[in-house]
């Protein structure tokens, strides 16, 4: 429809287009999107976050979107609060354990490996696993 705002990408892909950094970046990374109406985007920031919250991370927020969305227009509201949905850094956390629980487990099924550990009497270091290659944190492969 005519004149209609555009709907920003999903939270998760814009944060991280968004080139910011420090404090400004775990901030923004720790916010919940909660909607878009108009130019306005409002996002809930974890709680446990907001010791580090001030109205410069707004600030610096808002001109990224801008900068990224090519429009002077939107701004962005935060309000600290309880979370009803995951954050980027709580997703990327979680891409992060179901790629490691993934690798364990081919691990733990490769019959050349249980036969080595059979034969030598060793163990899987599970905590030593690191997933380092063909795993993304963004779910898309």
């Amino acid at each position: 429809m005519p004149g209609a705002t555009p709907e920003p990408p999903p939270w998760h892909r814009l944060v991280e287009r968004l080139e910011l950094t420090g404090s400004t970046r775990v901030i923004a990374r720790n916010c919940e999107w909660r909607g878009c109406r108009d130019l306005e985007v409002s996002l809930v920031l974890d709680k446990e976050q907001a010791n580090l919250f001030n109205a410069r991370h707004s600030e610096r927020i808002t001109a990224a979107l801008r900068r990224e969305l090519g429009d002077e227009r939107w701004t962005v509201v935060i309000e600290p609060g309880e979370l009803a949905a995951e954050t980027p850094a709580q997703r990327e956390a979680r891409l992060r354990r179901e790629a490691h629980a993934g690798a364990v487990a081919r691990l733990r099924g490769d019959p050349r490996l249980g036969s080595l550990l059979e034969r030598f009497a060793g163990t899987l270091e599970e905590e030593s696993v690191e997933v380092t290659s063909g795993v993304t944190t963004t779910g898309e492969h």
